[in-house]
């Protein structure tokens, strides 16, 4: 509308560099100064989170007015760029929100995940609701745990995912009211890593009707196989238990909806992961 704008944040790239959606976030309160965020070098930053994928700015209490301006430059041909979920989130009122967030983590346990958030105060406050997703787009809940109601005492949440998804998994923390009102807060990222790894190759890929899971035993022994196959969603939607099975097993997977899979083949000896495509 012709009036000025001023610059708070500055997100950078490097040549060649290029991230996937993780927890790497700018918070930043406007104070009409400008602050330049870049990763340290070029390449893929998808599981080191060295590039920024969430951008909050924090308004100090009493304005009463706001535009936001995005601007972007690209200095390469066949540059992109991708932004997705905009969000104004506050209360105009000065009525309290819900709760009250102060910590909100995940890391791999063992061979599981823990879930862990701190709340500071709560407001009505009924269910929490733990959401999972493999590309931080679509998520499933996985837990639920009892709210507080109204609490102005500090606590500690814990929860525990046991059947984790070998490889990248992303978090979320969803809060639901007695009235049936939610807010969702922003996903974290973890890492999940088995004990141990052997190779798994999976045949064909991409597949139609079925895929051969081959799995490479070093010493030659029969062991028992436990196979589980996820969706992109995180779903499972096989899980099968494989008796002084070896080296070949085939998978009838005719019926399951196009798209991306994860394999995990867990054994008396190690675990095994693979990825296939259904078309």
């Amino acid at each position: 509308n012709g009036q000025a704008f001023t610059g708070e944040i500055q997100v950078q790239g490097n040549n060649n560099a290029y991230w996937g959606f993780n927890s790497a976030t700018i918070s930043k309160v406007v104070d009409g100064n400008i602050e330049a965020y870049a990763p340290s070098g070029g390449g893929d930053r998808t599981l080191t989170g060295d590039g920024i994928s969430v951008v909050e700015l924090i308004f100090p209490l009493g304005t009463t007015s706001i535009a936001v301006d995005i601007y972007t430059q690209a200095n390469s041909n066949g540059e992109e760029f991708w932004y997705d979920d905009f969000f104004m989130l506050g209360s105009g009122s000065g009525s309290a929100l819900p709760i009250t967030l102060t910590n909100f983590e995940a890391c791999q346990v063992d061979q599981h995940v823990q879930v862990d958030f701190i709340v500071e105060s709560q407001v009505n406050n009924e269910w929490y609701h733990i959401l999972r997703s493999t590309d931080g787009y679509e998520y499933n809940m996985i837990g639920v745990i009892p709210g507080d109601g109204n609490c102005n005492v500090t606590m500690e949440y814990t929860y525990l995912d046991r059947s984790p998804i070998p490889g990248v998994s992303y978090y979320k923390l969803r809060q639901v009211d007695y009235d049936d009102n939610a807010e969702v807060f922003r996903p974290i990222s973890v890492v999940f890593k088995p004990n141990t790894i052997i190779n798994l190759n999976i045949t064909p890929n991409p597949a139609i009707d079925m895929i051969n899971l081959e799995v490479a035993d070093q010493d030659g022994t029969y062991f028992n196989h436990h196979v589980k196959i996820y969706d992109i969603e995180g779903n499972e939607v096989y899980n099968k238990l494989y008796i002084g099975e070896n080296f070949n097993i085939n998978i009838d997977v005719s019926k399951f909806k196009k798209g991306s899979y994860v394999v995990s083949d867990r054994t008396n000896k190690a675990n095994a992961i693979g990825k296939f495509i259904k078309k």
